[in-house]
């Protein structure tokens, strides 16, 4: 599942918890699991939003309550039946770490240790009760930035960073990006214009990927979508073009054929595009954009 929009939202693989833990561990542990995976979602996702109102804050705390009390749960139940230990890729980085600093490193360092559920112990737990207080007190975390502490980063640091890029080589020897999208010729994509942000929609008037209608048809005549396209299409177009309610004139049968013959295509074509763009307002009253690319066929 591609991105959503322009947004740093991770692909659907990577965010779906739940089902990739489902019948992993017997039943009433995968129940527990379940749950906590549960909440902390629920409550992640609403710690993430960027209005809120008097009450909207108040799903907040309840959020928190449930998610503590399933976190505590999970700690006095499914983590006393089951011994976990580290992973390979752990200890060989644990063991790297060892040799990097020149000390030697027994047989027994690199045997895999137990690994304990300490969240419970950690100041990050006992500060999440706090979260919505902060809320109302400041506002949403997505409403900053953490920009602004560039400017207190401790010198020593600068010049470490210094450092290292005179170490990197010169920009004309490091490897050039991917490209973000091709066209059909295997080309790059150039860069979409700007669009204004009060049109509902936009799209390219580009004539370069025309599309002759009947020989599309004639190629589907056994796709049910391309059965009866054309005075579908005219329909709808003569409907939008006499404005309409909606709901009415978007079928053959409503116009005569003497009025559908006034609408044609040119050339006997039409034309795709690669990018609909379209413009929305989100919850929080900001101005967005979602873009939609269909696949190379139509």
């Amino acid at each position: 599942m591609p991105t959503y929009g322009q947004d740093k939202i991770r692909r659907f693989g990577k965010e779906a918890m739940i089902p990739a833990f489902e019948g992993l561990m017997p039943l009433r542990d995968d129940q527990t699991i379940a749950d906590l995976l549960f909440e902390l979602a629920n409550w992640h996702a609403l710690a993430k939003l960027r209005l809120h109102t008097a009450v909207t804050i108040k799903i907040p705390r309840a959020a928190t309550t449930h998610m503590t009390d399933t976190m505590r749960h999970f700690s006095a139940t499914t983590c006393e039946r089951w011994e976990t230990h580290e992973l390979p890729r752990e200890v060989d980085a644990r063991v790297h770490r060892k040799e990097k600093r020149g000390r030697n490193v027994p047989p027994e360092v690199r045997e895999r240790r137990t690994v304990h559920y300490n969240v419970l112990n950690t100041f990050k737990f006992h500060g999440v009760p706090d979260y919505p207080d902060a809320i109302e007190m400041t506002s949403p975390s997505d409403t900053g930035s953490t920009q602004v502490l560039d400017d207190y980063v401790p010198r020593r640091e600068r010049l470490r960073q210094d450092r290292l890029a005179r170490m990197a080589p010169p920009s004309g020897t490091l490897p050039h990006p991917e490209p973000g999208g091709h066209d059909a010729d295997g080309r790059p994509d150039p860069p979409l214009p700007p669009t204004n942000p009060l049109d509902h929609y936009a799209i390219s008037n580009t004539s370069r990927l025309a599309l002759g209608m009947r020989n599309w048809i004639s190629r589907n005549r056994n796709d049910p979508a391309a059965d009866n396209c054309i005075p579908l299409l005219r329909a709808h177009l003569l409907g939008r073009l006499l404005d309409l309610p909606p709901g009415e004139g978007g079928e053959p049968g409503a116009f005569t054929d003497a009025q559908l013959d006034h609408i044609e295509a040119q050339n006997d074509r039409i034309y795709r595009d690669k990018v609909l763009r379209v413009n929305y307002t989100t919850y929080d009253i900001r101005r967005d954009q979602d873009i939609i690319k269909p696949g190379p066929e139509v």
